[in-house]
């Protein structure tokens, strides 16, 4: 006779299974964990059906069949974090062998997903981004050399404005003054602070051109090493040193800034 409601039948199902003896002790170890899935795991002796069989520990899982479908994924998960194998999941006859299959294949796929995403990018993404990185510093590098030649032609034209104004003056009527206070005086000191300041100013920024030069040249080596590169990028790039060019623009500076405050100094008179 069968269940009113189901069909089924009306006896309480049972089904003896074989898992390993690891399987068996990590389900008795989490035992209250898996009473919140509904799933009650009690401790029995069992026979194997063969004459002469032996008494050995068997584990009996009590559970409302079939369990709910978002009980059953959470129930798998967590199995599964118990490091339980997914051939031993499948024989502890949770539910249909199509539905725990299909379970444990999509949270594969959820955990290879993850896997993949967290790995770092594959080298064509870090030549296109030694390839960025390679143009910005290019960029950097012109805008770091160009200030030195716009202070060096200021300070020529400058300089020369100065000793061309205090040319333009009549001594005499300054020279009750003390000489810091006439005007050549004060050009001749204005003169030496600005050259200073020039000076400070082309130090720094060759400092950090040769910082970036040096980012540059490594980059550079980094993508010489790729297959066919090395011919493309001139050695000029893959060099580390930045040069001693900015000398000369100093040498300038302060050749027009002596001139100039000689001439000056010429002009203050006794």
């Amino acid at each position: 006779m069968g269940c009113i409601l189901c069909g089924g039948s009306p006896s309480v199902r049972t089904e003896q299974v074989h898992v390993t003896e690891d399987t068996k002790a990590k389900l008795l170890s989490h035992t209250e964990e898996l009473k919140s899935f509904g799933i009650v795991v009690e401790q029995k002796a069992t026979f194997r059906k063969v004459f002469g069989a032996s008494e050995t520990r068997g584990v009996a899982l009590l559970f409302q069949d079939p369990i709910d479908s978002g009980v059953l994924r959470k129930l798998l998960i967590y199995l599964l974090s118990l490091d339980i194998p997914e051939e031993q999941i499948l024989l502890l006859r949770l539910g249909e062998p199509e539905q725990i299959s299909r379970i444990l294949e999509t949270k594969r796929r959820e955990v290879k997903s993850m896997t993949t995403s967290a790995l770092p990018a594959a080298p064509s993404d870090h030549k296109d981004l030694q390839l960025s990185l390679f143009t910005e510093l290019s960029a950097a590098l012109r805008a770091r050399s160009e200030p030195e030649h716009l202070y060096t032609a200021a300070a020529l034209g400058g300089f020369g404005a100065v000793a061309w104004g205090v040319a333009a003056l009549q001594p005499e009527k300054y020279s009750s003054k003390a000489m810091y206070q006439r005007p050549a005086g004060v050009a001749a000191l204005g003169t030496l602070l600005v050259a200073t300041a020039i000076v400070m100013k082309i130090c720094r920024e060759h400092k950090k051109f040769a910082e970036i030069k040096k980012e540059q040249a490594r980059i550079a080596a980094q993508i010489a090493s790729l297959p066919g590169a090395a011919e493309i990028i001139p050695k000029s790039m893959l060099s580390p040193i930045a040069g001693k060019g900015y000398i000369w623009s100093l040498v300038v500076v302060i050749a027009a800034a002596g001139a100039a405050i000689l001439f000056c100094l010429s002009l203050i008179g006794p």
